[in-house]
């Protein structure tokens, strides 16, 4: 729906409408001595507008609705823009990014301005910043979650018909194929002052590990 209160709105009508008004600006001059000055200027004032917003819209899409700001759109909420402001403080805080103490300062100040605002919908800000810090919080689900993501890239997947033969547990063996490489170095003076080598490939190997009982086995 076209929605003139929407900054967004604005900017696409102000980018149809921009070759109409350059037009208006040039109308002055036809036939005059400035008619072919006025005219590539024109032209070149158009095409640098068109690049801008061609670089604006790929910025918004790339940022997503985090850095929608109150008013740009009809996508904006509050409660995702409040939680991200508070995050990016966070993190400034704890020192993990670095923002210069005008952004700060903005972003406090738009904070503040949302909740008062959408105050319903946001919440305080105490319970905001509650709210962040909990969702950062490294739960044991999570740790597990981390280790069988390791153990997948280090070991591969599971092989669910596989008992191990140290425990007797099956379901539990993961299975990776990798090729065995031999390393030789060569000999001699001028082969042991320069650290030459040769690396040869012996095949295939499968390598084992159970998850169960933390045991590594090839075959």
């Amino acid at each position: 729906m076209f929605n003139l209160k929407y900054k967004r709105t604005r900017q696409w009508l102000l980018f149809w409408l921009s070759p109409f008004l350059l037009l208006l600006t040039v109308a002055p001059f036809i036939e005059t001595d400035y008619e072919d000055t006025a005219i590539k200027t024109t032209l070149l004032v158009l095409l640098l507008y068109y690049i801008f917003c061609f670089f604006r819209t790929i910025i918004v899409w790339s940022n997503g609705e985090l850095e929608i700001k109150d008013g740009y759109s009809k996508k904006f909420d509050p409660k995702v823009r409040t939680d991200w402001i508070m995050r990016e403080l966070l993190w400034n805080e704890n020192g993990h990014t670095k923002i210069s103490h005008k952004k700060v300062k903005k972003l406090e100040k738009e904070l503040d301005l949302l909740i008062e605002k959408y105050a319903t919908q946001t919440g305080t800000k105490k319970a905001i910043k509650a709210k962040v810090l909990k969702s950062w919080e490294y739960t044991p689900a999570d740790a597990k979650k981390q280790e069988k993501r390791t153990n997948r890239i280090q070991h591969g997947l599971v092989a669910g018909k596989i008992i191990c033969p140290h425990c007797g547990v099956k379901g539990k063996v993961r299975r990776k194929v990798s090729k065995q490489i031999e390393e030789t170095r060569q000999s001699g003076l001028v082969g042991g002052l320069i650290g030459q080598k040769t690396l040869t490939s012996k095949g295939d190997i499968t390598r084992f590990y159970c998850d169960n009982c933390q045991t590594k086995w090839t075959a």
